[in-house]
């Protein structure tokens, strides 16, 4: 891809940048590994792609003018690649214990988001 970076999501950080992207939002019970461009330099929109969890993706830096590439996660630069580097990812088979909040529907919580935002945005027009 020609683009300003990849974005590699789970289904538990599909809501954040994923979603601010413009992936798709996974239902936390799904196993997969979500893949989106961001910001590519096409005219057309990009959709999201999603795989098995189990899949093994290598992503190898490019030429670049730097000659080098970030691996971000969650924020931080977790790796910096030099070129012809690769990076490899899948799913992890150790899991993550989440607290839930009493009253909290998952699916409740998300429409309310999605509708503050979409109310917050046709302000604008």
């Amino acid at each position: 891809y020609h683009a300003d970076g990849l974005l590699f999501s789970t289904p538990t950080g599909s809501t954040a940048h994923n979603l601010a992207a413009g992936g798709a939002i996974l239902d936390a019970g799904l196993q997969v590994i979500s893949f989106i461009p961001i910001c590519p330099h096409t005219l057309y929109r990009t959709p999201p792609v999603v795989f098995s969890s189990s899949s093994v993706l290598t992503v190898s830096s490019p030429s670049t003018r730097s000659g080098k590439l970030d691996v971000v996660a969650d924020g931080r630069v977790a790796y910096t690649l030099q070129e012809g580097d690769s990076v490899i990812i899948t799913g992890s088979e150790q899991k993550t214990r989440l607290v839930r909040v009493k009253h909290q529907n998952v699916h409740s919580l998300l429409a309310r988001k999605l509708a503050e935002s979409y109310h917050k945005s046709n302000l604008y027009f």
